[in-house]
């Protein structure tokens, strides 16, 4: 196997052949359930051993996740507008990775992303995960139902 950190700098090939490796090895992970990036709001990365071998993965951080499920659920009633719900979710604490004010942005991408209902998006693909879900998919539909009139 190839040492890539002994300080010298990767020739053009080397790189390629590492981007290559980094690539097969996220999809063969989401493939397999696992979620592969960094974990979103409501979930923390985690190292386990599983089947004998070490893995990251995601698990929810309770902290967040109480935070996100709550904003799930007050969207799925369909009575606050986004900037409502983004000015509630910051008084009651749901901040940033960084300790910032969640933006509209944000809120529209934790409300679209399919990885709060135990789902992940790869590469343009739904794919079951393993990881445990935060909200139902009843109330994601309402989610996404009344978020399609803010977008």
């Amino acid at each position: 196997m190839t040492n890539y950190t002994d300080g010298n700098q990767l020739t053009a090939k080397q790189r390629l052949a590492l981007s290559r490796k980094i690539k097969y090895v996220l999809a063969r992970k989401a493939k397999s359930g696992w979620y592969p990036l960094y974990a979103p709001l409501g979930y923390k990365n985690v190292s386990k051993r599983i089947n004998g071998k070490n893995q990251r993965i995601i698990e929810i951080y309770p902290e967040e996740a109480g935070l996100v499920m709550c904003a799930f659920q007050i969207f799925s009633k369909g009575t606050f507008s986004l900037k409502q719900l983004m000015e509630m979710m910051f008084r009651v604490g749901l901040r940033t990775r960084f300790g910032n004010r969640v933006s509209r942005k944000t809120i529209i991408r934790i409300l679209q992303n399919p990885i709060y209902i135990g789902k992940m998006r790869y590469k343009g693909e739904i794919l079951n995960g393993r990881h445990q879900p935060i909200v139902t998919e009843k109330v994601f539909n309402l989610c996404q139902k009344h978020l399609s009139q803010w977008l």
